[in-house]
């Protein structure tokens, strides 16, 4: 029996989406965006260090909490954690100091259209995923090797009742009382609402 057209586009229209929501976070990441500013570099820097000494710019061996320009200016320190990786592969530079950001934000377009496809279908999935590979805001903050994107691409609403009312715009009523649906596995040690 022969695969239905509707299915192959089922499962072919996502991944073409993700494939250009991936080539457009890639490619190109020492250029653009313009210019490296003066946070990103400092990151960048210090996921060298860790990489090659296994300790921050300062000499703190194996930080939680990174020291930029200053005495009180203190930031996370996973962004530089994540970026030593790719910097002691490739080298230091400024793509792979961003790669880090372009891996994350390709990933946030996978949960992006999963949590879209659960909430409201489909086609609701798709068109979520489609204004997430297009979004310019998505596609700075994934080219960028800073440390507020790490966490802001794992929360894709954010807004509180912006976003809720940007939903009730698109859901109708019954979708917006219906349950989600999300894996068992997903919900380990969470306690179930009654």
């Amino acid at each position: 029996m022969q695969d239905r057209p509707y299915t192959n586009y089922r499962t072919l229209l996502p991944l073409l989406l993700l494939s250009a929501g991936a080539w457009l976070r890639f490619v190109s990441l020492d250029q653009y965006p313009l210019g490296v500013h003066q946070d990103e570099l400092s990151n960048i820097y210090d996921g060298y260090s860790i990489a090659e000494t296994g300790a921050d710019r300062f000499g703190s061996r194996h930080p939680a909490v990174l020291r930029a320009f200053g005495e009180d200016d203190f930031r996370p320190a996973m962004y530089a954690w994540l970026a030593a990786a790719p910097i002691k592969l490739f080298g230091f530079s400024i793509t792979a100091g961003r790669v880090p950001a372009a891996i994350l934000g390709t990933a946030s377009l996978v949960f992006l259209y999963l949590f879209a496809s659960n909430l409201g279908g489909p086609q609701f999935g798709l068109l979520a995923l489609l204004l997430g590979v297009l979004s310019p805001l998505h596609l700075q903050y994934s080219r960028v090797a800073h440390e507020g994107e790490e966490g802001a691409r794992d929360r894709p609403l954010v807004g509180g009742d912006a976003d809720m009312e940007a939903i009730k715009t698109v859901l109708t009523p019954e979708q917006l009382r219906r349950p989600c649906r999300t894996e068992p596995a997903v919900l380990d040690g969470v306690p179930e609402a009654e």
